[in-house]
């Protein structure tokens, strides 16, 4: 079969991981499960993790039985929307592509400009095998593609990853099983890691995930990085997610809410 172009959006907190050579995966890609925590005496708001799959992006006929069904999803009829709530997933796709990171994606903040300690992550983070919904919602591993980097209307980076998926799929791991999402071509779709209220919202309460993920190992104080600069473009509307459209364009956004290449 011809290549199924896919397109993911990573928004939110998301740490970037460089991979050893050795190894299929050039990148990985973590999302936190960030419920509960505290970093140098801030207490860190409450995350969670979605993957919005539009329905104009899925094969299924019946597309709100197989986001409800076979997916494990919830679908909104209004936006013809399908949301899978992401705990403890292993996400992938197949692609015989090479990564390509294009400038604007090496704008993407730098942990290790803002935390002189900066380590890299623990296995219990990177490693698939070890893998646990108390830590990890989900971890993506990139293996090819074209990663550019765009910014929503307050300066947070996020990432968006073309892929040429060889077989037309995304596929999901968690709870014992993995489901293939088939996808259209020219698909898009976003996995969010987000506040479950921004009641209570400050930078340092929201980016101090990342320091957390370490903070056996580091004692910095929590920095936000700067807005994406002019270089960097507005991040395009992702049709079909609604949740995601919304905090793109809304006030909300500011640098504490995006990629982080990691350290």
């Amino acid at each position: 079969m011809s290549p199924v172009v896919i397109t993911i959006f990573f928004v939110g907190i998301a740490a970037f991981v460089n991979v050893p050579p050795g190894s299929d995966v050039e990148r990985m890609v973590i999302f936190p499960t960030a419920l509960v925590g505290q970093y140098q005496g801030v207490q860190l708001s409450p995350h969670s993790t979605f993957l919005y799959l539009p329905g104009a992006a899925l094969v299924a006929t019946d597309k709100a039985a197989a986001c409800t069904g076979e997916y494990k999803g919830t679908w909104n009829p209004a936006t013809s929307l399908c949301t899978i709530a992401l705990t403890g997933a292993l996400v992938w796709t197949r692609t015989s592509e090479a990564l390509t990171e294009t400038p604007s994606f090496r704008k993407i903040p730098s942990f290790g400009a803002l935390c002189p300690d900066a380590v890299d992550l623990p296995a219990k983070y990177t490693d698939p095998a070890m893998i646990a919904p108390e830590v990890v919602a989900a971890h993506v591993d990139i293996t090819g593609g074209t990663a550019t980097g765009c910014k929503r209307a307050n300066g947070a980076f996020v990432t968006r990853l073309d892929v040429q998926s060889d077989d037309g799929a995304l596929y999901v791991r968690q709870n014992g099983a993995t489901r293939r999402i088939l996808l259209n071509t020219g698909a898009v779709v976003a996995i969010e890691n987000k506040e479950q209220s921004m009641l209570n919202h400050t930078a340092e309460s929201h980016f101090g995930w990342y320091y957390f993920m370490t903070k056996e190992q580091i004692s910095c104080p929590i920095a936000i990085p700067s807005a994406a600069d002019d270089t960097v473009p507005a991040c395009p509307v992702i049709l079909g997610v609604a949740e995601t459209l919304e905090a793109m364009t809304s006030s909300f956004g500011g640098p504490d809410c995006g990629n982080t290449n990691y350290p």
